[in-house]
């Protein structure tokens, strides 16, 4: 396998939204030696370290649990463990993005290459100029799945928090005659002296809790 050429770039990925910052730590992982030389090499030039170096898709998968990466950096042919096998299982678990590396362009990699967790595909020799281009988008566009889906789970925590609360409220309605502004006063101030949110309080009374 050709030895990837010298990174004729040193522009640094950038930072991607306000909540994520620069890719700066990268797992890479090639069973050829010379290849994983050269990619840490083009890591570097890019400001980028290279914080586990890894020969198989197994050894990836614990150094991410150990050396904290942000993105690997996957040859597709690996033993033990695929490179694609070895995305899914770095996206599910720890949420971390890959570009997959690879000297095949056939349709069924490139198919396969579509599963959860691979965000970038590309063929060796890998170039420098390449490898940036498809480091920045892959850390974008991961960055912003995760921000997306950050967004949908508060609002579903926040739905459902309403709901417990409206749930409670009528309750109150019914079991004490009062109007339903009186019922929330009630939860709001049951929240207000036991320092808890109004939802926690309004499921400690649908659990059978008193309120005051």
């Amino acid at each position: 396998m050709a030895l990837p050429s010298p990174s004729t770039s040193t522009s640094p990925v950038p930072p991607v939204g306000k909540a994520f910052k620069p890719l700066s730590r990268v797992i890479v992982a090639d069973d050829e030696h010379l290849v994983a030389i050269g990619l840490v090499a083009h890591l570097s030039a890019l400001g980028i370290e290279a914080v586990a170096v890894c020969r198989t898709g197994a050894e990836a998968v614990r150094a991410a649990e150990e050396a904290n990466p942000q993105l690997a950096l996957l040859d597709i042919r690996m033993p033990d463990l695929d490179g694609l096998e070895c995305a899914a299982v770095l996206w599910s678990r720890h949420r971390i993005p890959s570009v997959i590396i690879s000297a095949y362009s056939g349709d069924q990699y490139l198919t396969q290459a579509t599963e959860t967790g691979v965000f970038g595909y590309l063929l060796k020799p890998v170039e420098g100029d390449a490898l940036r281009v498809a480091l920045l988008v892959a850390w974008a566009r991961a960055c912003n799945l995760i921000e997306t889906s950050e967004r949908v789970e508060q609002l579903e925590e926040t739905l459902a928090a309403r709901r417990v609360v409206e749930h409670a409220k009528w309750r109150l309605v019914s079991e004490r005659g009062i109007s339903e502004p009186d019922a929330h006063a009630i939860l709001q101030k049951a929240a207000r002296n036991s320092r808890k949110r109004i939802a926690e309080v309004a499921q400690g009374f649908l659990s059978g809790g008193p309120l005051d």
